[in-house]
């Protein structure tokens, strides 16, 4: 019920119109309800001499005034309804006379004609509403899912690095797309459903106890086992539609992973076993589906035979009474006529229950994501720190993903201010996890960082990240423009400064023979473009962003010499008179950094410049000449850039 009145939270913005369907699903609901009546004053009619000799105490309340005036004929005959109360049989008698002048006066073509007419008008305001009603109901769903998968997306955004490491992006995007979609059935339109249905179901029951009890009782005593029993083909339907699903979905998965792992399996000469794999899928979903078809095809006449059944119970008894002279033939038929016509909005009901289910369950897994701890904004105490003046410090920093499983230990140190720092080590040393504390990917679990002397944790974040550019081994680079791929996150800048930036990053001889030059398409991550050009597209994103704080990770680990090269320099234009952090394996890539800080199962073991550390003997020169050790001397030691020395 929590889950429910969540999901109704999202209809406030929208009260009115919210106000204005449920108007109209009572009015629809009730007419189709009070419809159902004209079969009384029909058969009078075209069947009775005088149809306006009736019993007015043998009347079921009708709009037609079916029946409610003094009748010779049917005087004798005991009242068969429930009784009602003196007030209310007052007010009922009252609407009967009134509708019942209005009606049975004239010729009985001009009946005919009159009864029509109200007919006419009866069922065109009713569709008039029926309209209104999905109208109004398509708006609200639709405005209500959009508004939760706004939500959605926006609370995905600022969920903690953390929380996707551990999720797949599979799952997340089955909730952005399939979940929410799901809960469409339980936000207006169950509850609408629930309420019209209920509606017509009440009316219906009312009509019939008016019309005769005992009928009434003895049909309703078969109403609940049909209802099982057609609820439970109901269950037996959405299970194997939900196998069926299920097992397309796996015959999918394994087409998908032989297509798009093509040239292994030809190259391992696996077709047969893959088609072994498929044909087992295949054979599994046409189990499900058959099984599903035969419970299908088994409902309707199951339903068929439940209708027949029913109506022969009320001819049966019915037809007792009517000889009995304790019951009219035309009520007979309208109570036949009401009884079949209530079996629908039951069934109905059940499957508005299990869509709620179904929707309810959906609607969960989206809150799970929604109460999931956001990123933390931060201190709004420091709003003043914009750029980096002294120094990037880590004062005694620990961190473990895991209770009790360390990665960083006891880390002290001070980045200064245009200084490039390299970070080196064996892979799992906490190197990238060191680098990722800095924007606040993750938070320190001991100690603190400080930007001037001020703990980022006081800085907002919009204000910290502003501050930081960011270059990976894997770019990201979106389905877009080149020019839309480097002013990510600079919306902005001009077509100069880009062209600047990119002159900067060795990127605008490619881009410039692209062929619609920075308006080219990248591709989906950059498909179009090899490694050495996505990362030099990159670093144009990062000059364009012009950040204080620099940080490359294995940003040139996968290319070749040539990319190297270009993406070095790139990178060495970029990291002047700016304050950087480097990650690379590739040592020949750090020589010129003004320090090297090795690390170790999470502890800093070594600082110092190339020389120095290669002179020590220790950590890093070990590392060196595991490297170095089949390369020519000038790739171990090349020499300095007399530009980058400070």
């Amino acid at each position: 019920m929590r889950d429910y009145l969540r999901l109704l939270a999202f209809l406030r913005p929208y009260r009115r119109r919210t106000a204005l369907l449920v108007i109209c699903v009572v009015l629809a609901s009730s007419l189709a309800s009070v419809g159902i009546t004209f079969i009384s004053p029909l058969l009078r009619i075209m069947f009775e001499e005088d149809p306006a000799r009736v019993t007015e105490v043998q009347s079921p309340p009708s709009p037609g005034g079916a029946a409610g005036q003094p009748s010779g004929v049917a005087a004798a005959a005991p009242r068969s309804g429930i009784p009602l109360p003196e007030s209310v049989e007052r007010v009922r008698a009252t609407a009967s006379q009134w509708l019942h002048q209005r009606l049975y006066h004239g010729t009985k073509m001009e009946m005919l004609t009159r009864l029509c007419s109200w007919m006419l008008l009866l069922y065109f305001l009713k569709n008039l509403f029926d309209f209104a009603e999905a109208a109004l109901l398509a708006d609200l769903e639709h405005r209500a899912i959009r508004d939760i998968r706004a939500r959605l997306y926006l609370a995905i955004q600022a969920l903690p690095l953390g929380f996707f490491s551990k999720e797949r992006t599979g799952y997340l995007m089955s909730r952005v797309v399939v979940d929410v979609d799901m809960m469409r059935g339980a936000i207006v339109g169950g509850a609408t459903r629930i309420v019209s249905q209920t509606i017509m179901v009440l009316l219906a029951v009312t009509i019939v106890l008016l019309v005769s009890w005992p009928l009434a009782l003895s049909t309703l005593l078969i109403v609940p086992p049909n209802v099982l029993l057609v609820a439970a083909i109901s269950r037996k339907l959405r299970k194997g539609s939900h196998r069926a699903q299920e097992e397309m979905g796996q015959l999918a998965a394994v087409l998908q992973e032989t297509i798009s792992g093509v040239r292994i399996v030809k190259a391992f000469g696996a077709e047969a076993a893959e088609a072994r794999r498929f044909d087992g899928r295949n054979q599994r979903y046409f189990r499900a589906f058959v099984k599903l078809k035969v419970v299908e095809a088994l409902s309707s006449p199951v339903s068929e035979v439940l209708g027949v059944a029913t109506a022969v119970v009320i001819v049966g008894f019915g037809g007792q009474l009517v000889l009995q002279q304790r019951l009219r033939p035309d009520l007979l038929f309208m109570f036949l006529g009401v009884m079949l016509w209530v079996i629908a909005p039951i069934k109905n009901l059940i499957k508005v229950n299990s869509t709620l289910q179904q929707s309810l369950a959906a609607a969960r897994r989206v809150f799970e994501v929604l109460d999931t701890p956001k990123e933390s904004e931060g201190g709004e105490t420091r709003t003043d720190v914009c750029d980096l003046r002294e120094a990037l410090r880590f004062e005694r920093v620990g961190f473990a993903y895991r209770a009790g499983e360390p990665v960083l230990r006891d880390i002290d140190l001070t980045v200064r201010r245009g200084e490039a720092v390299a970070l080196v080590g064996a892979s799992g040393a906490g190197k990238s996890t060191l680098v990722d504390l800095i924007p606040r990917f993750y938070t320190p679990t001991l100690g603190r960082i400080t930007i001037d002397g001020v703990d980022v944790q006081d800085i907002p974040l919009s204000n910290l990240r502003r501050m930081i550019g960011m270059v990976t081994q894997e770019v990201i680079l979106f389905h877009d423009s080149v020019e839309a791929n480097i002013t990510y996150g600079s919306p902005d800048a001009s077509a100069e400064r880009i062209e600047q930036a990119a002159r900067a990053a060795n990127a605008h001889e490619f881009i410039a023979a692209m062929p619609h030059g920075y308006q080219s398409v990248v591709g989906e991550r950059g498909t179009q473009l090899s490694g050495g050009q996505r990362q030099r597209v990159a670093i144009a994103r990062a000059i364009l962003k012009d950040p204080p704080i620099l940080i490359f990770d294995e940003a040139t680990s996968s290319l070749d010499s040539e990319s190297e090269r270009a993406v070095q320099e790139a990178m060495e234009r970029l990291m002047r008179g700016r304050t950087t952090l480097v990650i690379a394996h590739r040592l020949s890539t750090v020589t010129r950094c003004d320090r090297i800080v090795v690390l170790d199962r999470g502890r800093i073991v070594e600082t110092g410049t190339h020389e120095e550390l290669l002179r020590r003997g220790g950590a890093y020169r070990r590392l060196h000449d595991l490297q170095f050790a089949t390369e020519p001397a000038d790739a171990a030691h090349p020499r300095p850039d007399p530009e980058l020395a400070r």
